[in-house]
């Protein structure tokens, strides 16, 4: 075959139709997703094989061995059986562990052509040392503490106690063993009694500098039995401060 200077020489073989080359392509194209399809994770169905993630949207980074899939923890050379709860509030959706983790679940997805969705453990995110994931239900989205949910699917909380703590200090440490239900002073008392906590050096024996009224203001409002917007007025605060002292609640500085 003669080549022309400065031209390409063309990439198709000789003696072969338009019809023949249509299929050369299908058939490499065909192969070529074969390829992907063989690469992908356990349990992807359709175009979610090749975007890398499954029918639930996680991603194959996250999935665990199978072992984990089965409800079991590897910790320290011990494979230890994982309890699951259903996190109140989205019941049928996610679940908690004992372990402290947080999975969807199987269920049916769709309204005019419905299909199973597989669940799968949720990979979380770290701010400010404490582990959170996203929850969706009926297209509402909402951020939620691992240990929160753990402990709202296993602790029982008569008191209604408003906080979580970490018995050890550690923030991702979200094992049920490691989470109970405290009032926000016996969370503050427990960092300091416990964890060693230190108050800062700037601060101690040293009176508030940014407080506008004295011990002695402060008595003089809880006696005064004048209107509270009068009373604010002629200290300088606004009338939730003087609502505050009255009540014996700690007053913020406005």
């Amino acid at each position: 075959m003669d080549l022309v200077l400065g031209a390409r020489p063309s990439r198709q073989r000789p003696g072969r139709t338009q019809r023949q080359r249509q299929d050369d392509r299908r058939r490499g194209l065909r192969d070529r997703r074969r390829r992907v399809h063989r690469r992908g994770e356990p349990g992807q169905v359709g175009a979610d094989r090749h975007r890398g993630r499954d029918s639930m949207g996680c991603s194959p980074r996250v999935r665990l061995q199978p072992w984990l899939e089965l409800g079991f923890v590897h910790e320290l050379g011990v494979i230890r059986m994982e309890t699951w709860k259903p996190i109140p509030g989205y019941e049928g959706y996610y679940e908690a562990s004992d372990q402290g983790r947080i999975r969807s679940v199987d269920r049916i997805v769709g309204n005019a052509k419905q299909r199973k969705a597989r669940g799968c453990v949720r990979a979380p995110t770290v701010i400010n040392g404490y582990e959170q994931v996203g929850l969706s239900v009926n297209g509402i989205y909402k951020d939620i503490k691992v240990h929160r949910a753990v402990a709202l699917a296993f602790l029982p909380n008569p008191d209604n106690k408003p906080q979580v703590n970490h018995k050890n200090g550690i923030r991702n440490d979200n094992r049920l063993e490691n989470l109970e239900w405290v009032t926000c002073s016996e969370n503050h008392r427990h960092a300091f009694d416990v964890l060693g906590k230190k108050a800062s050096k700037a601060m101690l024996g040293k009176p508030n500098p940014y407080r506008k009224l004295s011990r002695e203001q402060v008595e003089a409002i809880k006696a005064d039995p004048r209107p509270q917007a009068r009373i604010a007025a002629d200290y300088g605060v606004c009338q939730q401060t003087v609502s505050n002292v009255k009540q014996g609640y700690y007053y913020r500085v406005w």
